[in-house]
């Protein structure tokens, strides 16, 4: 209860991991693979072996390849919470192939790059304290789904008793969707029209923007030239705005924010510019209601009452007294998550979105959206030489930076297996990851890697396109799987090493800085075992620290946790002499916290609260320097960089998408052929949601998924009526790209008729994981993985495909 992190409240996971704990099929010694054939339906042949045998064996293969060529080494893993932790590792070996599993196929794409440029963080959450008006975009935040889960949920609780409306704009009345004051049903991959037309209703009819957030906290006011390249000064080289006061043009940084202009036409040293603000303002107005409504099948008089309910609700000009100082109120926030980032245009759609709270000041201010912990103890976002929000560095004490959307990464030719190189304004490109282990050679990459260690991720159920992902990993002569269980990935290992169940895990920091924390105090929490563990470790790094004594490289892992870790020079670890994961964990907590707080004194109280957030911390966007993009100036320039090297490689790679302002794009099966004739969506369930597979062979959380008809597919009683399927009838469904598969139907006006939904990520084929977790249908074997269906800019795979269904 003294928790500031959930108050001692657990989800149903939580409550749940006991059975995990003492499941009958969890693994409690390595595995070893006797059948050197490899594929679906294959038996593997398993042996069982002792742990010093697996070790030595697996050692061995470590240290060859890393004495050929260590980037032949690929690292899969979800575990973020121990992020640091895996990428000491990795880089030690010498390897840059760090990849966070599947996740990064379509969840986060276009959420992450701008909530970097929005509040310079990895994540955002809404200010539930003050927010009265809440747009959920293909996301349940609030709902035990995302981060955070308890917290927000009860935060969102209280907020609706004090009148908070929340709508909710998701193509499945899912469970957020349900209890929201309002649902509307969208057309899938149309949220960014849906999007645009709330901004042009905004800008453009309503007049409902906020001008001194616009021309203190973004670059609208900064002046463009008619080739849609900022005007620059030409002795400082910095982006010139026109001083409304002295009626002339000047650096950025010489101009008080009230006296830019951001609208109008201007003439400076001969150029004719305009201010980036003003051409937002046009581009937007072209999405009127009507147009929108076509595309996203959402009612004109629905599309307006919205961008009217979203501008009276924000107040802008309106301030509030906290702690005695004074802040601007703006009690509006728009939220999206993975719905709308796995689309072809998925970059578009997250800049259109990201916009609705920039203009009305919605940002990192009383009421709107916040930047998680993007302000703390010694941290917090700077500006560049363009006036520019960038995030902090990254340290193992403060939250992750991910390269992203600003500055561009340099375009050069391909290192990494997930062609890394070669997205210079994404977040991450693991999808391509796939296609590279398929023909390296045509990507350039100077090596064909031979060892894959996946741990805390199962790809072939959470990615994409399970066969052609199976037949890229194949190419992989040596794998290495981290599980509790024999999954579907773990089908493919040459060794399955045994993972330490949820109650039996050790591990400081367990709550990352980047992700939401909730409260309002600053904390760090230790994840613990509760019993004495069934298996030889309590974390998979332990696993891999031993693999790197065996393999010879401890002396230079050292090296790298000294530094990742920020260990103080009596705590640092020495040479190649080997410590135990225990000692590791005390040195960093002494490190990071204090000398008299290590791990044991973690153990006994569980969580260290530091001290109460500041005011600032809070709410820190009139405290912070660095602006908001609400024009993407650097876009061409990068999309450039990236045309010429890919023509040089010979690639066939679309560009259309690195665009300054956002747009609306039909995902390729908008206009499929016309007996395709419904949607395939994904949605999550609270009990399910983000477990990497271990929930789905729980047979508490199995009860529970039955229980509310969780295994069934939705459709809606008019498309049912058509096809004449009834409530619990089986039916088939077959996708244009020739997958099939067999489900049962659950008729329900929670769903877009265009629309069959499916949850979750079910239908197991791993005869490892136990009884009944074949039930249901693996929506994600749906999914082609195809360059022409992958957002060429955030990497995103699209997930708009159209299926045919029969009865059965």
């Amino acid at each position: 209860p003294s928790s500031p992190h959930n108050k001692g409240k657990i989800c149903a996971k939580g409550t749940a991991a006991i059975a995990n704990l003492y499941d009958p099929e969890r693994l409690k010694k390595p595995l070893k693979r006797t059948n050197e054939a490899k594929g679906f339906g294959v038996e593997p042949g398993w042996k069982e072996i002792e742990w010093d045998e697996a070790l030595s064996e697996i050692g061995e293969r470590l240290k060859k390849v890393r004495e050929d060529d260590p980037r032949k080494l690929v690292f899969m893993t979800f575990d973020t919470h121990a992020a640091h932790l895996y990428r000491s590792w990795v880089s030690a070996f010498g390897s840059s192939n760090y990849e966070v599993g599947t996740p990064n196929f379509f969840c986060g794409n276009n959420v992450h790059p701008f909530t970097y440029l929005a509040h310079g963080a990895f994540f955002m959450e809404p200010d539930l304290d003050h927010c009265k008006y809440l747009i959920l975009f293909g996301c349940q935040f609030g709902h035990t789904i995302l981060s955070n889960a308890m917290e927000s949920a009860k935060k969102l609780a209280e907020a609706r008793e004090r009148g908070l409306k929340l709508v909710v704009v998701d193509p499945v009345c899912s469970k957020a969707a349900g209890k929201a004051d309002e649902w509307i049903p969208i057309r899938p991959g149309t949220d960014a029209a849906f999007a645009l037309g709330i901004l042009n209703l905004l800008l453009n009819e309503l007049k409902a923007y906020d001008k001194e957030f616009l021309k203190k906290y973004t670059n609208g006011s900064y002046l463009l030239k008619s080739d849609g390249t900022y005007l620059r000064d030409a002795d400082t080289k910095k982006p010139m705005v026109w001083d409304i006061s002295q009626e002339k043009g000047l650096p950025f940084d010489q101009v008080s924010g009230s006296d830019a202009a951001i609208e109008g036409e201007f003439t400076v040293n001969d150029n004719t510019c305009t201010p980036a603000f003003q051409k937002l303002k046009d581009h937007v107005a072209s999405y009127s209601p009507e147009k929108v409504s076509s595309i996203t099948t959402t009612p004109v008089e629905t599309i307006k009452r919205i961008a009217s309910e979203f501008a009276q609700a924000a107040s802008i000009g309106s301030t509030i007294s906290l702690e005695g100082k004074s802040f601007p109120l703006r009690t509006v926030a728009a939220l999206w998550n993975r719905g709308p980032s796995q689309h072809k245009h998925a970059m578009l759609t997250g800049f259109s979105m990201y916009l609705l709270n920039l203009m009305v000041g919605a940002g990192d201010v009383p009421g709107g959206m916040l930047g998680s912990n993007a302000v703390g103890p010694g941290w917090g976002p700077q500006q560049d030489v363009d006036g520019i929000i960038i995030p902090s560095g990254e340290l193992s004490a403060k939250p992750i930076v991910v390269p992203t959307i600003y500055p561009p990464a340099k375009v050069k030719s391909p290192e990494r297996i997930s062609l890394r190189e070669l997205f210079p304004v994404a977040p991450y490109s693991g999808i391509f990851m796939i296609e590279a282990l398929l023909e390296p050679e045509k990507y350039g990459l100077p090596y064909s890697p031979e060892v894959l260690v996946v741990t805390r991720t199962n790809p072939l159920i959470s990615g994409a396109d399970p066969s052609k992902m199976a037949r890229a990993f194949m190419k992989i002569p040596f794998i290495v799987s981290i599980s509790s269980k024999v999954d579907e990935t773990a089908e493919l290992a040459d060794y399955v090493l045994p993972d330490p169940a949820l109650l039996e895990l050790l591990l400081p920091f367990a709550n990352r800085l980047e992700k939401p924390m909730g409260g309002q105090s600053w904390y760090s929490l230790i994840a613990q075992p509760v019993v004495t563990p069934d298996v030889k470790y309590s974390h998979p790094f332990e696993l891999l620290y031993r693999l790197a004594e065996k393999a010879g490289f401890l002396d230079e892992l050292h090296s790298k946790l000294n530094t990742d870790l920020n260990l103080k020079d009596k705590h640092k670890l020495e040479g190649s002499n080997p410590t135990d994961w225990q000692d590791i964990c005390d040195r960093w907590l002494r490190s990071m916290i204090s000398e008299e707080k290590g791990l044991e004194w973690f153990k006994r109280e569980g969580v260290f609260v530091l001290r109460e957030k500041m005011i600032d911390e809070i709410y820190p966007r009139p405290h912070t320097t660095g602006r908001s993009l609400i024009y993407l100036e650097h876009m061409k320039q990068a999309g450039e960089d990236v045309s010429e090297l890919t023509e040089k490689m010979g690639l066939k790679w679309d560009l259309s998408d690195y665009q300054p302002l956002p747009d609306w794009k039909p995902c390729p099966s908008y206009s499929d052929k016309p007996e395709r004739s419904l949607y395939i969506v994904n949605f999550k369930l609270p009990e399910q949601a983000l477990s990497t597979g271990y929930t789905v062979s729980n047979p508490w959380l199995q009860n529970l998924t039955e229980a509310n008809r969780g295994f069934h597919v939705l459709i809606n009683p008019q498309k049912a009526e058509e096809l004449k399927i009834r409530d619990g009838d089986s039916i088939s469904l077959e996708s244009e790209f020739g997958y099939r598969a067999r489900a049962i139907a659950k008729i329900t006006e929670g769903i877009h008729p265009e629309v069959v939904g499916v949850p979750g990520a079910f239908g197991h084929w791993a005869k490892g994981l136990g009884k009944e977790t074949d039930r249901g249908i693996h929506w994600n074997s749906f999914i082609p993985i195809r360059p022409d269906r992958i957002d060429m800019v955030s990497a995103a795979v699209d997930t708009c495909v159209r299926v045919s269904i029969n009865k059965e």
